[in-house]
């Protein structure tokens, strides 16, 4: 089921509704599930033993990333569901990115996490990984040149730690996009090239990340 919120003047001046986001995610959730109340909507995806990690997507700075505002209104769902702080962590692929969009880095137990694939102590896991041959989705007359490479500079794209070892839950936050190679990017990209490293080599054309977006997101983890 998909169900779209419309809420005007959410959005003013630069400036985001904290209120106003509360009331249309808690309209699209009673529309979604058909329950009673928002607490019952949201135990009907997360139980208090759950961590939960929200995916959000800060690839684009300020502007163009995952609101603040989305996030406070999700994590208060999060909580009527009894979830504690300590199981909610905010993540994304690279920390750069996570403190330049002002999400505060925090690896500390304790309270609500925030943290990068590539932040102290995390990475990737080396037993979970997306193979594909790049050189299949090549034309046969720029293989000649580009196989040698392809060989030695393409390996594995290996998966976010955060995802396969740190959660038990995921909810996607991403930001629709003009994506100038792919098209137009929302949740099958945030997700799949979000939780793989070296994904570089899959924007490149002719692949435009056909249909390496698609492949990653039906990886059975």
């Amino acid at each position: 089921r998909v169900v779209e919120i419309f809420g005007a003047g959410v959005a003013a001046a630069g400036r985001v509704r904290q209120d106003l986001v509360d009331r249309m995610l808690e309209r699209g959730m009673l529309e979604l599930t058909g329950a009673s109340n928002l607490a019952d909507a949201w135990k009907l995806f997360v139980t208090p033993d759950d961590v939960v990690g929200l995916k959000v997507n800060t690839l684009s700075g300020p502007g163009c990333s995952t609101r603040r505002e989305v996030v406070e209104a999700v994590v208060a769902g999060l909580r009527l569901a009894g979830v504690k702080d300590s199981n909610i962590i905010i993540w994304d692929r690279f920390e750069s990115h996570l403190r330049r969009t002002r999400y505060p880095i925090q690896q500390r137990p304790g309270g609500i996490r925030c943290y990068a694939t590539d932040s102290p102590g995390v990475g990737s896991d080396l037993d979970v990984f997306y193979r594909a041959n790049v050189i299949d989705w090549i034309p046969e007359q720029l293989k000649r040149d580009a196989e040698r490479e392809l060989a030695a500079s393409y390996p594995n794209s290996h998966f976010s730690a955060i995802f396969t070892r740190h959660l038990t839950k995921q909810i996607n936050l991403p930001v629709l996009k003009d994506h100038n190679i792919a098209g137009v990017t929302l949740c099958l990209k945030n997700v799949a090239f979000g939780i793989c490293s070296n994904t570089e080599r899959f924007h490149t054309t002719p692949i435009n990340c056909d249909p390496m977006i698609a492949e990653v997101y039906a990886h059975p983890m």
